[in-house]
């Protein structure tokens, strides 16, 4: 007889110390399973978690239920608002680890406001102020022109108004993508960026990029502005 599949999010508390390590799955009686086989094999992907496993023992590790999610799309979203509940990604709290989006930590509203509330009235250097007005000045420079997309092999993908509209489509850092505009990446998020030219067309078909060989950012323009295919 096949048994009842619950889905939702699952917790494994520490009865000594509190600390929480929060997931979901579309199977959670099967996710306790693979999970405390790691655990008791001493590979857990979780650290801390293992850790204090090895240390309390099996007996001080509770499995509990947080909620049972009906809709799938959902799933991952309430995993993350039972994270952010119990600061799980705060190892004074929990085991889970701050979840990565293309090179950069992705903070939930929650753990934003807390970051906020700790970093206020915080005194910041004249040096420091100057570093981030230059960086945030760059940014809005590169964020309001054309951007073409290629692969790695120079075949043409898209084109992005803004560096605004790749970054929220992709997760790519802006400073990354600006890097590569100036020549001084070849490549970012798997891809090669360009700003798109007046004779550039969409059926463009470049040769791979080598800019990290260049030795100054006014060679690496000029190659950028040959890119084009001189048969169009």
């Amino acid at each position: 007889m096949r048994k009842n599949i619950t889905q939702g999010v699952y917790c494994f508390r520490n009865k000594i110390n509190n600390k929480r390590y929060v997931g979901s799955s579309k199977t959670i009686e099967g996710r306790k399973s693979a999970n405390l086989c790691r655990l008791r094999k001493g590979n857990h992907y979780a650290k801390g978690l293992q850790e204090d496993f090895n240390k309390y023992g099996e007996e001080n590790f509770i499995f509990e239920i947080l909620e049972i999610v009906l809709d799938e799309t959902i799933l991952r979203k309430r995993e993350e608002y039972w994270s952010a509940y119990y600061d799980c990604c705060n190892e004074e709290f929990g085991y889970n680890k701050h979840k990565k989006t293309n090179n950069y930590l992705y903070h939930t509203s929650i753990q934003t406001k807390r970051i906020s509330e700790k970093t206020k009235g915080k005194i910041i250097s004249v040096e420091c102020r100057e570093r981030l007005k230059k960086v945030r000045k760059h940014q809005v420079d590169c964020g309001q022109i054309p951007i073409l997309q290629f692969t790695k092999e120079g075949e043409f993908i898209a084109e992005f108004s803004s560096i605004k509209e790749i970054t929220k489509m992709y997760g790519i850092p802006s400073t990354n993508i600006c890097r590569c505009l100036d020549g001084y990446y070849s490549h970012t998020g798997g891809y090669i960026w360009k700003r798109k030219i007046k004779n550039d067309r969409r059926n463009t078909r470049v040769n791979q990029l080598s800019l990290r060989e260049s030795k100054s950012r006014e060679e690496n323009l000029k190659r950028l502005e040959s890119l084009v295919d001189p048969r169009e």
